[in-house]
């Protein structure tokens, strides 16, 4: 699954949005470093960011009112509880 569909599959679809974007060195992608944010259908606020000139993996992470929880990579869920600073692996049971 596309990381971008599986951000609005969870949040919503954009309604409102704001982006900003920049060209840079590489010559397969016409916007290197891109930022923004928007309010969803849901009325989540959404924001992402990329730089394709840089190290990194996709990732999605979700605040709710008791944790955080972190999709990196996209196959793993890291569950954060509110008030720590480390993040968990969850495991399913199957």
């Amino acid at each position: 699954m596309h990381v971008v569909d599986l951000a609005f599959f969870l949040a919503g679809k954009p309604e409102q949005w704001k982006a900003f974007s920049k060209s840079g060195k590489i010559d397969w992608h016409n916007k290197a470093i891109s930022s923004g944010a928007c309010i969803t259908t849901k009325d989540l606020i959404f924001s992402y960011h990329t730089n394709w000139e840089s190290a990194g993996r996709w990732s999605v992470e979700l605040s709710t009112h008791n944790r955080k929880i972190v999709f990196k990579p996209l196959e793993g869920i890291f569950l954060q509880p509110k008030g720590t600073i480390n993040l968990v692996h969850h495991e399913f049971d199957n």
